[in-house]
């Protein structure tokens, strides 16, 4: 099923522990509780992948499901994104903050889409490498329109609420399966 009430959920969940060491979720001396709760100070790297890992974990526990692991894949590439602009987590600028989230909800939408009918796209295609080059295509498609529509609602309402992330998700969505519909019988 490719409506998921639970991505506007994740999503606002990264939000929020982004914003932590600015707002009310900051811990002490202005640590994030939960990047200050998983991670050893040790070498930056180690300290960036712990941090990113603690962050997953918190927004999408491990519970063995496609739907938990394509979620925690999806923001742990989003964060990755930015952590190549910015390595330090705990100061993320609200774009940035804005950037993992529309992110995380454009490869978990993209993620969402291939566990539903990417293997018809692939069985549908001529060769496999074909169909796979056309699955990525449908993946990378999702994701701009992901980012436009979020960009969008960001620049019109001031703020990304839960109805718009399932808004802006079922749209991107339905949009893909317009252009594509002919790869997989959408």
């Amino acid at each position: 099923e490719l409506h998921h009430p639970d991505r506007a959920r994740h999503a606002g969940l990264l939000g929020q522990h982004l914003q932590g060491p600015r707002g009310e979720l900051a811990g002490p001396a202005g640590q994030h509780p939960v990047v200050a709760g998983g991670v050893e100070q040790r070498g930056h790297d180690v300290v960036v992948d712990q941090a990113v890992d603690a962050l997953v974990d918190a927004i999408r526990p491990i519970d063995g499901t496609q739907d938990a692991e394509a979620t925690r894949d999806s923001a742990a590439r989003a964060l990755s994104e930015v952590l190549a602009q910015n390595p330090d987590l705990t100061s993320l600028t609200p774009a940035q903050i804005d950037q993992v989230t529309a992110s995380l909800l454009g490869h978990d939408v993209a993620h969402r889409i291939e566990l539903d009918v990417g293997k018809a796209v692939i069985d549908k295609a001529p060769t496999k490498g074909e169909g796979l080059e056309r699955l990525q295509e449908m993946k990378d498609y999702v994701r701009e329109v992901v980012a436009a529509e979020y960009a969008t609602e960001r620049a019109k309402a001031g703020t990304v609420g839960r109805a718009a992330i399932e808004r802006i998700s079922n749209n991107a969505i339905q949009q893909t399966f317009e252009v594509f519909e002919d790869d997989a019988d959408l």
